[in-house]
């Protein structure tokens, strides 16, 4: 006679296996500089993120900006052809970056792993910055870039990680090309 005490395991198996590719911000995740997570990267198309993440909550900026910030802790920024330039991570998400920062991090620590500010900057709130390792100040709020890295962090007042910002890693501006000299 067969037992029917394994039916429900493999009910369970199923529904957990069948669950599709969603992230979930529950569970550690590793965020990859420059690119993402195993979900969920950059230059993804728009229809890509929904395919894995469902429907956006909201959509901003007249579509450029896919909120998933209540059940998953993201948001994407879109690129003029439709495809993700940007992953924000957002307070609640629990993934960590190879360097073991993560949300709730405290801003040396980010400074120690990725490099000081070469230069701070005062500027009004919500205003544009976002040159290579220049500390933003702002009211309430702080803000670097690791332009290189395809890595931005946002700080609280109390100097903590609230937001991790993921985008296509930008070269450095500051390498100048030496014109080559005559007879060379």
């Amino acid at each position: 006679m067969k037992s029917f005490s394994t039916i429900p395991m493999l009910i369970f198996l199923f529904l957990s296996c069948s669950s599709g590719s969603q992230i979930n911000p529950h569970v550690g995740k590793m965020i990859v500089p420059g690119r993402g997570t195993d979900e969920v990267r950059v230059g993804m198309s728009r229809q890509q993120v929904i395919d894995t993440m469902g429907e956006p909550e909201m959509l901003q900026e007249e579509g450029r900006w896919l909120s998933y910030r209540e059940n998953y802790a993201l948001g994407f920024q879109l690129d003029d052809l439709g495809h993700v330039s940007e992953i924000h991570f957002l307070e609640g998400f629990k993934g960590r970056l190879p360097s073991r920062i993560q949300l709730g991090s405290k801003t040396l620590d980010v400074f120690q792993a990725y490099g000081n500010p070469l230069e701070r900057m005062d500027i009004p709130a919500g205003s544009p910055g976002d040159e290579d390792r220049v500390l933003y100040i702002m009211p309430g709020e702080y803000r670097i870039t690791y332009r290189r890295l395809g890595l931005a962090f946002r700080f609280s007042a109390v100097k903590r990680v609230t937001r991790m910002v993921v985008f296509q890693p930008l070269p450095d501006r500051s390498l100048r090309i030496k014109p080559m000299e005559a007879g060379q």
